[in-house]
């Protein structure tokens, strides 16, 4: 079974509010992923101690551009749950005043990111 880590994200992976994550994956890596497969969500990197969180039902897999992620992904990334629950707002946004001002930001480069949308199964 593939894994795929959340690190940052973890914490509303495990709430069950993130339905999205978008990666900066080599093509080759991201066309493993087929789906309707099932995948293990970690906390972090088992490499780096993460744990199995949960399972996860792969619903699509797509190249897009960041600047068309739509408003609703917000929600989907987890970054509204983040920002009514601050305590587990990593320190790399600490630039930000909030996951929104984050969003927003990222929606403004010129990168391209596999969109990895999936639901729970566990």
């Amino acid at each position: 079974m593939k894994i795929i880590s959340f690190g940052y994200t973890a914490d509303p992976y495990i709430a069950g509010v993130k339905s999205v994550t978008r990666r900066n994956w080599l093509d080759k890596y991201a066309l493993q992923f087929d789906p309707p497969e099932i995948f293990s969500g970690y906390d972090k990197s088992p490499r780096f101690g993460g744990k199995k969180a949960k399972e996860s039902r792969l619903i699509s897999l797509t190249k897009e551009h960041i600047s068309t992620m739509p408003d609703s992904d917000y929600e989907a990334e987890g970054f509204k749950w983040l920002d009514e629950h601050p305590q587990f707002i990593h320190k790399i946004y600490k630039d930000f005043s909030s996951m929104h001002q984050f969003f927003l930001a990222w929606r403004k480069l010129d990168k391209f990111y596999w969109v990895v949308r999936f639901e729970d199964v566990s």
